[in-house]
């Protein structure tokens, strides 16, 4: 924080921007901004918006059904058949109702069925909408699409690279765009730092968890084999000495 709110009072006494002393920081945000907004313009945006919503539907509709589609395609004498065969070479377990696996399988298949639709649904509206006054408007909002998406863009760049130690480079902090997006970042670390602390600590717990877990099973592991060699030279004498005795009354 003390680094945003130094930063930000250093390159706001700059001035006017002056565009002949841009430098590789301010040509790559403008590169950004430039590439997102003739993507949005060739799209248009349907497209973009399509796509977006395309993805997010995707995910919700894997989540929701997959395990339905699992209960329904394991009951089939055939995937049962697979099933049984690829968890037996696997050792995985198919005790469960539903496996792993088959909730695997159920979720990549409504995932893809889900963007598939949507490709074809954007492909039919982008042949109605690049036609005429609509098709130039559908491009132009798309170009606007692209706008936020490149300032987005930049604005988690630029958050990324001040919490490194190359916010404290010459060429940084020369730039005169990187303190126009400032404000936002002060902004956006104060609303990410504490969610970050609270996934910090969670998956710090799960993984503690987990590594205990892991360690247990390879102790046992460890012991079981300690336990197996001991016995086998037990064995091997206890055989192999009547092999000799019945063999002598043979001859």
């Amino acid at each position: 924080m003390v680094l945003y709110s130094k930063l930000h009072t250093q390159e706001l006494a700059m001035g006017s921007l002056n565009v002949g002393s841009l430098n590789v920081v301010d040509i790559v945000i403008l590169a950004i901004f430039l590439i997102s907004i003739l993507i949005g313009f060739g799209r248009g945006l349907v497209s973009e918006v399509l796509s977006l919503l395309t993805l997010i539907a995707a995910f919700v509709i894997a989540i929701l059904f997959a395990n339905t589609l699992a209960v329904y395609l394991t009951h089939t004498a055939t995937v049962q058949n697979l099933v049984s065969q690829t968890s037996g070479t696997s050792g995985a377990s198919t005790s469960e109702p539903v496996s792993y696996m088959a909730l695997g399988v159920s979720f990549g298949i409504l995932f893809v069925a889900t963007v598939f639709v949507g490709m074809v649904v954007k492909m039919l509206l982008n042949l109605m909408l690049h036609t005429g006054i609509l098709g130039f408007g559908n491009r132009i909002l798309g170009g606007i699409f692209g706008l936020g998406r490149g300032y987005l863009i930049n604005l988690v760049i630029i958050f990324l690279v001040q919490l490194s130690p190359m916010a404290s480079q010459s060429w940084w902090q020369q730039s005169q765009y990187v303190p126009k997006f400032q404000s936002q970042v002060v902004w956006l670390g104060n609303t990410v730092s504490p969610a970050l602390e609270n996934l910090k600590s969670t998956f710090g717990s799960a993984v503690g968890s987990a590594m205990d877990e892991v360690q247990g099973a390879v102790q046992n592991m460890g012991n079981a084999m300690q336990e197996v060699p001991a016995s086998k030279p037990a064995d091997k004498s206890d055989t192999a000495k009547p092999d000799k005795t019945e063999a002598k009354p043979k001859q």
